[in-house]
């Protein structure tokens, strides 16, 4: 009966030590993956900003277009 007792008490050790590993390496998975959401949402608004100014760029080109052809229209 001791000897089977001691055989259960070591696998529960072992067993435990294996579960506490394996949620020691989800948990650094966890971590990594919120790391690379927060990069990814950094980036995105970077971009979102980035398009934003193109946005405005390219209505300040079209007035600037507009008032040539206004001017060209206009010497005609």
């Amino acid at each position: 009966m001791n000897r089977h007792v001691f055989c259960l008490t070591v696998l529960l050790g072992v067993f435990s030590a294996a579960t506490f590993a394996e949620e020691a390496s989800i948990q650094d998975q966890i971590i990594e993956i919120k790391n690379k959401i927060e990069e990814l949402q950094k980036s995105n608004e970077q971009l979102k900003s980035d398009l934003e100014s193109r946005d405005e760029e390219v209505m300040r080109l079209k007035e600037q277009l507009q008032e040539l052809e206004n001017q060209i229209g206009d010497d005609a």
